[in-house]
């Protein structure tokens, strides 16, 4: 059976227990963040590409927003073609 970590560590995605040590940025203006695992971490960066690189846009904070509560709700996921775009494009370090 897994332990929780201290309620400060969890990752903030819905039932991860894992460590969150990786801070993201649900906005910059102002500034919201948010602690994940590197799992989960990843797969809100690989959504938020996609969706930057697919309209060729940057992200306003009301689009962030969303694809960050779309995600957290399970309504968005991370597909493979999106996961090795990333991967291909990003200077992303595990």
């Amino acid at each position: 059976m897994k332990t929780k970590a201290p309620l400060f560590f969890i990752c903030g995605y819905p039932d991860c227990f894992e460590l969150g040590l990786h801070p993201h940025h649900i906005t910059y203006q102002p500034n919201v963040e948010e602690k994940f695992c590197v799992k989960h971490h990843k797969e809100i960066e690989t959504l938020l590409f996609h969706h930057s690189d697919r309209d060729r846009i940057t992200l306003s904070n009301d689009q962030r927003i969303r694809i960050y509560k779309d995600w957290i709700s399970g309504a968005e996921k991370v597909t493979e073609h999106m996961r090795a775009v990333f991967n291909k494009f990003s200077d992303w370090k595990d």
